[in-house]
């Protein structure tokens, strides 16, 4: 880990941290969870209200402008025959004994979202703004159980992993590893623990209003997420380390470059992840399209580049974002089309620099520059 790189962090978060409490106001994650305990009862007669009014002040922690898997679990909870299923998913959740194995955690919410989402399926079809994913199962439980987990959103989360050089990549979407990720967490914290000064900032700005006993767990991710969304990586040098090099094996102006290239390719790298943050909860599932020959449509699967959409009499298969450049397929949204199309090609690019720079890596690694 590149302690260098999480020192110029920490001390950018507490320089900024009046502007980043009192004009945006991200005390709000300790208010949240302090509002969720104090609502939480999973034996409630009312289960819809109560759930509604323990998540009532999450805000952007689970929904977005565009997903609200929120609202799918009250509109659920709602219907008088699926309240108590609702009330047993939750209580697998929550309460299900997994002895701190975190694989065995992220199985748990693996089938909470599979369950949740089957009946989302039935019971509110076509409503893709309703569905559940691991993040949001893992949102839920960290209301739960602050202290034994940790907050997450995906390119927030990326941006500081690399930031800090951390050794284990614990990957995004399908591939994402809850355990590494957690242990990333966990030294966060253990630095936290060794630095009275953040401590004493944060002890400052709790109220009566806000849950305490979070064994630091939400200060870490409030750190990971107010570093990108409010530019805390700004003059932090972000380089693959590099050894002495000795001059029978390269020359240092061969060196140079290669570093060079990397630090450009980093930089590109962390402003695409950027961008990208505004979009990463969009799903392009459910939504309405239409091409000019199969007439109207509508997405049933999503993968990597490909779109399954299915018209009247037939699915069909689409390259993205290629499709949509020739104008012959449009969502009926243009506001959503115009997302999930920025969406999609920053996708492709965040691909094609991730690969790119682990090329440079490996090349590095070649001439012995790197471990």
């Amino acid at each position: 880990m590149n302690k260098k790189n999480l020192d110029e962090l920490v001390q950018n978060y507490i320089k900024d941290f009046d502007f980043i409490n009192n004009d945006h106001a991200e005390y709000y994650k300790w208010e949240a969870v302090e509002v969720f305990q104090q609502n939480w009862n999973t034996d409630a007669p009312d289960f819809a209200s109560m759930f509604k009014a323990a998540t009532s002040k999450t805000y952007n922690l689970i929904n977005n402008h565009v997903a609200q898997p929120v609202n799918g679990i009250i509109k659920l909870a709602e219907n008088k025959e699926l309240t108590e299923q609702v009330r047993e998913l939750f209580r697998f959740l929550f309460y299900t004994e997994d002895n701190g194995v975190i694989s065995n955690r992220q199985e748990r919410i693996e089938q909470f979202v599979k369950q949740a989402n089957a009946l989302l399926a039935v019971h509110e079809p076509g409503k893709w703004k309703y569905e559940q994913d691991l993040r949001t199962g893992l949102m839920y439980l960290n209301m739960f159980a602050p202290s034994q987990n940790y907050f997450y959103k995906a390119t927030q989360a990326r941006a500081f992993m690399q930031c800090i050089e951390y050794e284990d990549d614990f990957g995004r979407g399908t591939e994402f590893d809850l355990e590494t990720y957690y242990a990333m967490c966990d030294s966060l914290v253990a630095y936290i623990k060794a630095s009275p000064e953040l401590q004493k900032k944060h002890k400052d700005r709790m109220t009566d209003k806000m849950y305490r006993d979070d064994d630091w767990h939400i200060l870490a991710f409030d750190l990971i997420y107010c570093a990108l969304s409010y530019d805390l990586y700004k003059g932090i040098d972000i380089l693959v380390p590099a050894k002495a090099v000795s001059k029978m094996v390269v020359e240092q102006e061969k060196l140079v470059e290669l570093q060079k290239e990397i630090t450009q390719l980093q930089t590109h790298l962390f402003e695409l992840e950027k961008e990208y943050a505004a979009f990463e909860d969009i799903s392009a599932e459910g939504l309405e399209l239409d091409h000019s020959v199969f007439g109207k449509g509508t997405v049933v699967k999503q993968d990597n580049k490909y779109l399954t959409i299915r018209f009247e009499k037939e699915e069909k298969r689409f390259l993205i974002p290629d499709s949509f450049k020739t104008g012959r397929l449009k969502f009926l949204d243009p506001e959503i089309g115009e997302s999930i199309t920025t969406m999609i090609e920053l996708e492709h690019q965040i691909e094609i620099a991730e690969e790119d720079l682990k090329a440079l890596k490996a090349k590095l690694r070649r001439m012995s520059l790197v471990d």
